[in-house]
């Protein structure tokens, strides 16, 4: 026992003189091995910058457009000896410089590269231009921020702009991309359709960053993936992936949604056939689910079309907790009802928006949203802003709150972003060549890149 208490003893007195003797890391320790930077013309105005260096430590780069290091961008990599950035928010046609730097212990930066020539990126090609009809646009809200959108045509291409109007990121692909979303770990989740097919159906769903790294890539017929899917998909609280699915059953059509892991395998399924008794049973028509968003108690908001219904999804046991809108069990006052909605989500402030297509009966359309009493079935008209007759969208759209007081709206069939105030004052108006299925505001977009 005595001989163990020496060895531990001594053995710890090395461990110490070991670090205290440790160096710290040098310039003479340090060298640049290999740098390369991918550049994609499918990933516009980004790109990936890879650096090995001679022994494992933190890196920092900078990088600025030639001529501007005021408007410098940095980055960090912990430690490591292969380091990948992603450059992004890069402008066309520009010339693109860095310093690269090590970080020692005590954060001291030890210089590798300075003023560095990286890349020289090139310009926006004229078809992807084309479908943003960008001079006949009108920008004037002073708003952060940024808005996406994809066009809904093959190949396809996925745009983010600034909130002056200007492409600053955009991806092409070579199929139709049925839905686009901005997840909460600042990637793309596209629904991707091979084949072309009519109306939302898609065969693919991916997920990659700004950068271009394929996060996550699912394509029907693999183990888990055994329906269509179509409209809309989300990442959720876990990670995992839901999407909505269309569902056959005697010969009727139905939705569903499908809740996929990391790995592409199923681990929850729900199905309207499940709740049949929750709309009328004669009914062959597809409820028409376009999208899918989950509360912050993790359960998911549904949007059904053709019931000009929106449902409350249990996540664990697929149980109906509530239906909102025309034949629900939500009380409401008949001003409320609303026809063929899209884009039906909780806001931050806890109230349920959508964008209110309207109908034959009704032929405008409308923001709307409700204050929800869960607990006593009750929902309350917070906002109902008629849009302007020209924004009248039979079919699709989308709106977004804004902070507190704006909403962004895709206006689909006339291919037509509008981000307005709660007086119906329209501030931007982004003017597409044809119709967009939805458009999403964006805060910070660029704030990781690596």
């Amino acid at each position: 026992m005595k001989s163990d208490g020496i060895y531990v003893a001594v053995m710890g007195i090395c461990l110490f003189l070991m670090i205290a003797c440790k160096k710290e890391i040098s310039r003479d320790d340090l060298r640049i091995e290999q740098m390369h930077v991918d550049y994609s013309k499918e990933i516009g105005l980004s790109a990936r910058l890879r650096i090995g260096i001679s022994t494992v430590s933190d890196l920092m780069i900078r990088y600025y457009a030639e001529g501007r290091p005021q408007e410098v961008r940095e980055l960090q990599s912990s430690a490591k000896r292969e380091h990948i950035f992603g450059l992004l928010d890069l402008k066309e046609n520009t010339r693109y410089r860095m310093d690269v730097s090590a970080v020692s212990q005590d954060g001291q930066r030890i210089v590798l590269k300075e003023n560095e020539l990286i890349l020289m990126t090139e310009k926006i090609p004229d078809e992807v231009r084309g479908f943003y009809k960008q001079d006949e646009s009108k920008f004037g809200s002073n708003l952060p921020g940024y808005f996406m959108f994809a066009n809904m045509s093959s190949p396809s291409c996925t745009y983010i702009l600034n909130n002056e109007g200007d492409i600053v990121w955009f991806r092409r692909s070579p199929n139709t991309v049925k839905c686009v979303r901005f997840t909460q770990r600042n990637t793309i989740l596209t629904v991707e359709d091979e084949d072309h097919t009519p109306f939302g159906d898609g065969n693919i769903l991916l997920e990659t960053t700004l950068a271009g790294d394929t996060v996550f890539f699912h394509r029907k017929g693999r183990v888990g993936f055994d329906k269509s899917i179509h409209h809309d998909a989300i990442l959720n609280h876990r990670g995992h992936y839901v999407a909505v699915t269309n569902e056959l059953k005697g010969g009727y059509p139905g939705d569903g949604l499908v809740e996929w892991d990391a790995k592409g395998n199923k681990v929850w399924e729900w199905s309207t056939f499940d709740a049949r008794g929750e709309y009328d049973a004669d009914m062959r028509e597809q409820p028409w689910i376009n999208s899918v968003f989950q509360d912050k108690d993790s359960h998911y908001i549904v949007s059904l079309r053709a019931l000009h219904q929106v449902w409350k999804i249990n996540s664990t046991t697929g149980a109906v907790m509530w239906k909102l809108g025309g034949r629900g069990n939500v009380n409401m006052d008949n001003a409320g009802y609303f026809m063929f909605q899209h884009y039906a989500h909780m806001t931050t402030d806890g109230k349920l928006l959508l964008f209110d297509n309207g109908g034959e009966v009704r032929k405008h359309s409308r923001i709307i949203s409700f204050q929800l009493d869960e607990l006593q079935m009750n929902a309350s008209i917070q906002h109902s802003i008629r849009l302007p007759q020209a924004y009248y969208s039979a079919i699709m759209g989308s709106v977004q709150q804004i902070q507190g007081n704006h909403f962004l709206v895709a206006s689909s069939v006339k291919g037509v972003g509008l981000l307005l105030d709660e007086s119906g004052k329209i501030y931007n108006e982004i003017v597409l060549k044809d119709r967009v299925y939805r458009m999403e505001y964006l805060e910070e977009p660029f704030r990781f890149s690596h």
